[in-house]
Formats: C-alpha cells, structure tokens, sequence
C-alpha cells in the first residue's frame, strides 16, 4: 500500500529516538537505583539484573514507541488521502494530522486519564476503550477547529498543513496545561474557575496563529513527496531495540526467588537436631497464626451485620470462636497501626508515624516476635504492604521474614519504569506493579511451602494480606458475585457504588483465600492446635464523611475493625460487646498462648473476654493519626482521640480534606450508642459538659505521655528509597 510506506519510515524514525533517548534514560536510573525491583530488601541488585533491566527498558521504548507511532502515521495518512488533491498535498496534510493526533493522544493521556479515573472510574475494557477513543478523537476535533480559524486568520500566503498542525498542537498543549491550572489554582466557586477555563480555551486561538505563523517562516515549502529511504542508523536503532527486547525476555526468565532461598533455609533449620537443641525447652503450647487482612472494616463482615455475603469463611470461624464486637484500631493507616499490633505500643511511643519512618522499640520492651522467639517458637512473617517492610523494622523477632512473597519481575518492573509503560498504564488504567498478583491466594502458596518444612517446634507465623486495599481488582468470578446495574452514575457516586461492589468482591476473595489457608493448617493436622487471631489495620471511608479511602479521619469507618479468635482457650460461640484496643491485642496472644505474659508494651491482656461472656472493662481507648500526603513529616492530616465505653471525644488538629476555615468541626464529642454513625457532635452541648472535661483531661494526659516517654516529633531515620515511594504511591498513601 502506497500509505505503509511513509508510516514505516515515521515509525523507524521514531522508534530509533525512542531507543537512543529511552535507553540512555534508562541507563542513568537503572545506575543510580539501589534495588531494581519492588518490594526488594537486601544486596543491591546485581550487574545481571541491571543489564537485564536495561535491555528490556530500551528495547521496550524503541519497540513501543515505534508501534504507536506506526499507528498514528498510517491513521494520518488515510485521514489524509479523503481530501488531498494530489501526492504533494496529501505528504503535507498527512504530516500535519500527525501531529495533531500524537498531540491529541498526549493530552488525553496526561489530563484524559486523570479526568477519566475521577469522573468514570471501574470501566470494563471496551467501555474503557470507547472512552480513550472518544477521548482522544475529541481533542483532535478541537485542533481541526483550531486548524480552520487559523488558516482564516492567517498569512496572505496559504499556510501549509504541516505548520497548521503544528500550531494547533501548542495551541492545544497551552490550553490543556492553562485549564489544569485553572482548576488548580482558580477561585474556590464553581463559577470561577469555569471562567477560567473558557478563558484558557480562547487562549488557543491567539496562540494558534502566533505559533502557525511563525512555524511557516521557519518550515519549508514541500516541494515533493519525502520517498527517501530510513538511513541505515535508524534501521540499525530498530533492530538494535527489538534485539535488546528479544535478548532481555530471555534473560529475564525468573530464577530461584529469594523466597526458595528463606525455605530451603528455614527447612535446614527445623531439620538441624543443632538448631533444635538450641530451643528453650518449655510446655507443650500452640502455633499462633496472626493474620491482619489490610483495609478491612468490621461492618464490611456478614458476622457483623452486613448484608452482602462477604465471608462465609470466617463467619463459621466466628461462629465457632470468639467475636468482638468493636475493636478499635490505633491509627487509620497502616504503618503506626501495624507497628502497634507488632509491638503493643501506641504509635507515638513505637515513632513509626510517617512514610520514611521506623519501628523503634524503647528500651527494655520487645516485639511480639521477639517475644515467641525467646519462648522457643520459629517465627515467620509475611507482607504484603511496602508501608512494612524489614527496611522500616518490622523484620524485629522474625527468623523469616519475607517482605517479598510474590517476587517482582524485571519484565514487570521494566514496563512500570518505561515511557512507553506509563502510556500504556494511562490508557488501560493498570499499574504494572506487584499488588494484582499479590493477592491471597498466591501468598497462600509461599506460606504453605513454609508450612511444609516445619517440625513439632511451635510457630508464630504473622500473615498480612492486602486483596482489599485499592486498587480494587477482584477475580471475574468475584467480582461478578457483587455487581449491580447503578445506571448512569459518575464521580464520588460512581466511586461509592461500584467502587463498593469491588471492595466486597475483594473481600469475598480474601475470605475464600483464608478458607484454602485453614484447610492446609487442617491437611497438616494443625488447625485444632492452632490459636488463629484475624484482625486488620485499619478500615475504609466510602464517602460517610465525604471522602473516600483512609488515613484521613477517626472516624468507626477506618479506625472499627474487624477481631476473630478462635483455638485452644478461646471459647465457641462468644460475641464479646465490650470495647478492646489494638495495643492490648499483642499481650493477650501472648495470655492466651499460655507464655504467662500479660502486659506487652503499654497494653495488658483481655484474654479473660474469650471465656467470659460477663466480662467488661472501663478501659480508656487511645486513637491517634498523623498522616502525610508526602514521604516527609508534613502533617497534612492530624489527629487524637479517645474511647470510653459508648463516649468517643475526638480532636481534629489538621485536615488538608476537611479545614476548620471552611467550617468543619475541630472537636466532636459522639455517643456510639445512640449515633453509632457519628452524626451528631455533641461537644458543644451543655447537658454533657461533664464528659467533655473528664474526657479532656484524660486525652491530655495522654498526650503529655506520649511527648515524655514517647517518639514524637523526633526526626526521620532515612528517607523512602524511590522503589518504595512509588509502591507506596501505587496503594494511594502518597500524593504529589
């Protein structure tokens, strides 16, 4: 076909700068990067894996690039043959709608995308492939109208289309970037940055023609048709690309993953009579499996009352242990609230507040690995989430500790780096990372291989799952189960409907997961001798306080999660109604698994609840939130509170979502059992004047604790490493 041809040759060009400006890129990141991949603690990573990660970077760009751009030259070329009048007009208007459409197919990747994932979230593929057509094809049709006033507008002479596209390419950029800042940067009323906007687009106009004109005094005339063919550099750059491609796809087969290294460790030791000699001998006690499934909300649970059939599983594993009906969390994120659950003390004594910061355990406390480890148990644990990883400290206690349980793949990690990549994630919606196929089931299948080479030596195996934290992908099957026809819905209504469905779904597949996890303890002959504990760290607003996600309030929705016990000690059939906190959790595993400890850090055991249905406690319960936007100290979201059985007083210090300027609250004061959906503060109201002072006193002497023999405000350990700052962004924890 007369049109393959200088398609092939814009291609060939194209993927020849792609090669040489995406590999030398490349090479400068890969030089300076620590670790290659996600989710990869240890050694730096080695010369293999960087030259491997190269190739397949440089090869992708050349590659990549060379295919889209061979797209849109032929589509340019066909638009063109409907109007040219003949070879030379058709060379020039081809060009010139080129132009326009790899312009049109920028924008709508940068400002599209991001519009589309706001506005229409949760499409399936071919709506999502109808929106980035009309999208793009949009954006187009402004800068043909672009091209028609300028060209009425223009030179005396005829402006060519080559320069006509060119100009309403910038015109077009211009435009994009000047809305963007509208809407910004703009005044607050929907009317004012509206105006801004329509006065942004006419700024197109005048640019338009300023950018044609001078385009058409410093391109040349066409004075034929360009049949020249590629220069044998560029034909060189190809095939060097799709050789660098060919060659990284090879070597980047997996090896044996750091995992089978841990195993085949841990199985040396729990078949060494050395090792086992070197045990504390003691009594016969239970394995502990300590499982947190990540982002979970207790009344997202059918055995808490949702409707929706989100957990047959561990609604037979309630039913035959021990529920607690309101469990509290001690932040509404991950980091400060796992770190308590690891180690027992509130977040502002354990100082793991930010995104760059660390477990540090005081003086003279242990971990809850620590812990089982000196009480003659082999513990393991296995994460999910990046926010605790060994490089933070959670590792403190573990003889195993696998902060990489579904093993990254340069393949994987190449697409996510590259240019070509970020495209292609913009125009799918999918991020090349680890959390898709980091789900339930394929930890399950480390976690059994770990399983499978421990002896009678008891075990404290820590499980963190992370299905339902967003992004929400469920398995077709699951999710299936949960979807409904809302009709035409779109942003926030959007986002909590069908966002919902996928949440549950989620759910519903981390509950199946943990049904197969049971069923392997009971294959191995372990699961009546096994104490299982399953909690979370925190839950999710789906816009109850007009926001969606966590860590930026206390209210029940984030901070009320779900706990569930069941095995040796724990009664059956037991729904526990009295309030408990997180940092009491660690020391009542340890109560109950008979180590005769109960007070762990600055929480004491509630084991006595397990077998007493009568029992009650007027325990204070502490919340506290500091979260950041960013990797650094800056407090965009701050937060302290506390719980008395049905009294909840909370203090909003800062909120980047919520400021006290526009008229939001900064203290509330909620009675759980009359509003047990935090509608009406009654901090103000004078009937309960005497709980606001009793409650007030008592979180200030908790803050004066947390300042005098806490980390608090005291400096950051290191920085986030750019391989965990962009996990971290994956998961939605950090913004721009």
């Amino acid at each position: 076909m007369p049109l393959l041809a200088p398609a092939l040759r814009t291609a060939v060009r194209s993927a020849s700068l792609a090669f040489l400006i995406g590999g030398l890129v490349a090479a400068v990141e890969i030089t300076r990067a620590i670790h290659v991949l996600e989710f990869q603690a240890g050694p730096p990573s080695s010369m293999g894996d960087r030259l491997t990660a190269w190739l397949l970077r440089a090869g992708l760009e050349g590659v990549g690039w060379g295919l889209v751009v061979f797209v849109l030259a032929l589509t340019a070329g066909v638009l063109a043959r409907t109007r040219a009048a003949d070879d030379l007009e058709r060379a020039d208007r081809s060009r010139g709608l080129f132009v326009l459409l790899a312009t049109s197919l920028g924008i709508f990747a940068v400002y599209g995308s991001y519009y589309g994932r706001e506005f229409v979230p949760f499409l399936t593929p071919l709506s999502l492939t109808l929106y980035d057509l009309a999208g793009t094809v949009g954006i187009l049709v402004a800068g043909l109208v672009l091209v028609r006033v300028a060209r009425w507008l223009s030179a005396a002479r005829r402006p060519t289309h080559t320069a006509l596209g060119a100009g309403a390419s910038l015109a077009l950029v211009v435009s994009a970037v000047c809305v963007e800042e509208a809407r910004l940067r703009g005044p607050g009323g929907p009317a004012g940055k509206l105006a801004l906007a329509g006065g942004a687009v006419l700024l197109a106009i005048p640019v338009a023609i300023l950018a044609t004109r001078l385009l058409m005094a410093v391109l040349p005339e066409p004075q034929g048709v360009d049949r020249r063919p590629s220069s044998r550099l560029g034909r060189a750059a190809v095939l060097a690309s799709a050789a660098c491609l060919a060659v990284g796809v090879l070597l980047s087969r997996p090896g044996p993953a750091q995992l089978d290294k841990h195993s085949k460790a841990s199985a040396r030791s729990a078949g060494d009579p050395a090792a086992a000699a070197s045990a504390p001998a003691g009594p016969e006690r239970p394995n502990v499996v300590y499982v947190v499934v990540d982002t979970l909300r207790a009344d997202a649970l059918s055995c808490y009352g949702y409707p929706r059939p989100t957990t047959p599983v561990l609604d037979a594993i309630a039913g035959e242990g021990t529920r607690f009906a309101d469990f509290s969390s001690a932040a509404p994120w991950t980091k400060p609230s796992t770190a308590t659950l690891l180690t027992g003390l509130y977040p502002g004594r354990h100082g793991a507040l930010f995104h760059g910061a660390s477990v540090r355990i005081p003086k003279g406390e242990r971990s809850l690995a620590e812990v089982f480890r000196d009480a003659g148990y082999r513990t393991a644990g296995f994460v999910t989430n990046p926010n605790v990883k060994r490089v933070f400290g959670f590792d403190r206690g573990f003889d195993d500790f696998f902060d990489s349980p579904v093993e990254d793949t340069l393949r994987r990690a190449s697409i996510r780096a590259s240019w070509i990549g970020a495209l292609a994630s913009a125009l799918s919606r999918h991020q090349f990372n680890w959390k898709y196929e980091n789900d339930v089931r394929q930890l399950n299948r480390h976690v059994r291989r770990w399983l499978d080479v421990q002896g009678d030596e008891p075990y404290f195996l820590y499980l963190h799952y992370i299905d339902p934290h967003a992004p929400y992908a469920p398995p077709a099957e699951f999710r299936r189960m949960f979807e409904n026809d809302h009709g035409i819905v779109l942003h926030n209504e959007r986002k909590r409907l069908v966002g919902r469905d996928l949440y549950d779904a989620e759910i519903r597949y981390a509950d199946t997961g943990l049904g197969e996890l049971i069923e392997t303890l009971r294959g191995l002959g372990k699961w009546d001798e096994t104490l299982f504990v399953l909690t979370s760290d925190h839950g999710e607003e789906w816009f109850e306080f007009d926001e969606q996600g966590h860590g930026y309030s206390l209210y029940q929705p984030v901070v009320g999660v779900p706990l569930i016990m069941h095995g040796p000690g724990v009664a059956a059939g037991l729904v526990v109604d009295t309030p408990v906190q997180m940092v009491d959790l660690p020391a009542t595993v340890c109560d109950l698994a008979g180590l005769g400890i109960e007070q762990l850090g600055d929480g004491k055991s509630f084991a006595a609840a397990t077998t007493d249905a009568a029992w009650t406690d007027r325990e204070l319960l502490f919340l506290e939130n500091e979260f950041a936007m960013a990797q650094t100290a800056s407090d965009d979201f701050v937060h302290t509170g506390l719980r008395q059985g049905k009294w909840k007083l909370v203090h909003t210090l800062r909120s980047k979502f919520r400021p006290s300027s526009r008229g939001y609250p900064t203290e509330e004061l909620f009675d759980l059992e009359a509003d047990p959906h935090e509608r009406e503060n009654l901090y103000n109201d004078p009937r309960f004047e005497s709980v606001v002072e009793e409650l007030e006193q008592a979180l200030a002497d908790h803050l004066e604790f947390l300042e005098t023999k806490g980390l608090r405000g005291q400096a950051l350990d290191g920085e986030v490493d750019a391989a965990t700052e962009q996990q971290l962004r994956a998961l939605g924890y950090m913004g721009d």
